[in-house]
């Protein structure tokens, strides 16, 4: 037992440092970082010791193990309904900015590939199918209704999967009442946008990978459940450009157990063939549908190195060699970099970016020699622009809600345009639901900012929970049971390698959305060790 409390106190300690750390850079000052690391250890230590040994050992969150009949129907009702008026009051839809250049790439002929052209072949079919029918409005309500029948169907299963575990009631109450009040399936419901589907589909394939962890012969004796995987992959890959890499890291973590036990080999196959044949299918809607590949689409992976870049020409101008100038010029227009610099979105700076892959070497070489002379400048780019993804408090105020199809919330400002946009597709937003709107909103915003409450859904919070999990899979050698954690790491690691996340939570809503499920799936684990 000292043994444990020891690691428990090791990865406490990481986690907090890791955390709690990033307080400095946002504050700019050791009082608050230090507070802020006490907290974080002692919120890892804690957590860690409940989910390991004090509610195991004191609690009895499952029963004895008996047969049960799958409960998805009963479980698929009630989100539905429960969520049902919130997208009614968004009738027909609110429309995210994203959504409005996909349905315009789609009227103006002008397909790329900056969006998932899946999704706006997608929603261009609902909107022209109600136009047909005398109702562009009834088009996006109806599109927005099978994006709500998703997400319902992913809550439910994701629930029976815990009930086929043989929790105790109030355990399933507590998890169904937090994710029914979570703000940011309310605020999303009737929106949209792809990150919702998108984090339906991560959600299933969280609970299918982890059904495997438990059974390695469930998709050999469950020929729909092989099928829905497939399906799951294909679909995250089609939603979003970047899906493909949570299912390529689902896969790389597979292998540890594919080497100790060869039954994984069918988990590998599936996630391998929805790989395939999103590939396959991407290629034949690009040459079909003659979508136009942009020659800078390569910036998007450099979002870090741009960043850091920027907020060195910022801080350090002065350092910069008539050599370098020309480099990074060739790259990202030098002379207007430290005016485009934002710390909290990399986008003013990708947006110059020229496209000219012939002298990235040239570049990164540059990139080097001034990571070498200033590199905690480097840190402060990257930790600055994910403050928020290991702050609670700057969490908590990490807020963007869709109105209509003009109007929208992000940060708590008030974000208008659209209006041309809607009158030219013919969408009606009776004015009768307008105010209803607005209260929904303020309702999600008083969840996100009420203290206590507020836990089950803050970001850094589940951020640091994630961390906490991983580190004790690996530190109690259960690294062949990593792979169902996958797609929640990959969906971290490709948040902070990206653009933005304070003001657009939605890139970590699969987060979100799972974690009270693997919550339970690890105490689960800890009370039964011979079924882990």
């Amino acid at each position: 037992m000292r043994n444990i409390n020891i690691r428990y106190v090791v990865i406490s300690s990481l986690v907090a440092l890791l955390c709690g750390g990033n307080m400095y850079v946002y504050g700019n000052a050791w009082i608050p970082t230090l507070l802020s690391i006490a907290c974080v250890f002692l919120f890892s230590l804690c957590f860690v010791m409940l989910l390991t040994l004090f509610i195991p050992d004191k609690f009895r969150l499952f029963n004895e193990y008996e047969k049960k009949k799958s409960g998805l129907v009963k479980y698929f009702a009630i989100y539905f309904v429960a969520w049902l008026p919130f997208l009614i009051i968004k009738y027909p839809g609110a429309v995210q900015p994203d959504t409005w250049q996909m349905i315009l790439q789609y009227t103006t002929n002008r397909l790329n590939d900056w969006q998932s052209v899946f999704y706006s072949l997608y929603i261009n079919w609902f909107i022209l199918a109600g136009k047909s029918l005398g109702s562009a409005s009834a088009g996006l309500f109806a599109f927005v209704l099978v994006q709500h029948l998703v997400n319902s169907f992913a809550f439910a299963y994701a629930t029976a999967f815990i009930d086929k575990l043989n929790t105790r009631s109030f355990v399933r109450i507590a998890v169904i009442v937090i994710s029914l009040l979570n703000p940011y399936v309310i605020g999303y419901t009737g929106t949209a946008i792809k990150d919702v589907p998108y984090s339906s589909c991560v959600l299933l394939l969280i609970i299918l990978l982890a059904e495997h962890s438990l059974d390695p012969e469930v998709f050999k004796i469950n020929i729909p459940k092989a099928i829905l995987l497939v399906m799951v992959c294909c679909c995250i890959c089609f939603i979003r450009n970047n899906g493909i890499y949570v299912i390529l890291i689902c896969v790389l973590l597979a292998i540890p157990a594919l080497i100790r036990n060869k039954d994984h080999v069918r988990l590998v196959t599936l996630l391998v063939a929805g790989m395939v044949i999103y590939l396959l299918g991407n290629y034949c809607i690009f040459s079909i549908c003659n979508v136009y590949v942009r020659p800078t689409g390569y910036g998007e992976a450099l979002s870090i190195p741009f960043q850091q870049t920027a907020r060195y020409v910022r801080d350090y101008e002065e350092d910069v060699t008539e050599e370098e100038r020309e480099i990074i010029d060739q790259q990202l227009v030098f002379d207007t970099l430290k005016e485009r610099y934002d710390p909290r979105i990399s986008d003013p700076v990708k947006v110059n970016y020229r496209g000219d892959k012939s002298n990235l070497s040239e570049y990164f070489g540059v990139w080097l020699k001034q990571f070498l002379r200033h590199p905690i400048c480097y840190i402060e780019a990257t930790v600055e622009q994910n403050c928020s993804l290991f702050i609670p408090t700057l969490s908590s105020t990490n807020t963007a809600f869709w109105k209509n199809g003009s109007t929208g919330y992000e940060l708590n400002v008030c974000l208008t345009g659209g209006g041309s946009f809607v009158e030219s597709s013919s969408l009606y937003y009776p004015p009768e639901l307008e105010d209803a709107k607005d209260v929904v909103i303020q309702i999600c915003c008083a969840l996100l900012a009420t203290p206590i409450v507020s836990a089950f859904w803050n970001i850094a919070i589940d951020t640091i929970i994630l961390v906490v999990i991983f580190m004790l899979s690996i530190i109690k050698r259960r690294p062949e049971k990593l792979y169902y954690l996958a797609p929640m790491l990959s969906t971290l690691l490709i948040t902070i390698a990206g653009p933005v996340i304070y003001g657009h939570p939605r890139y970590m809503f699969p987060v979100v959305f799972a974690i009270p499920f693997v919550i339970v799936y690890e105490l689960y684990i800890n009370s039964h060790p011979k079924n882990a």
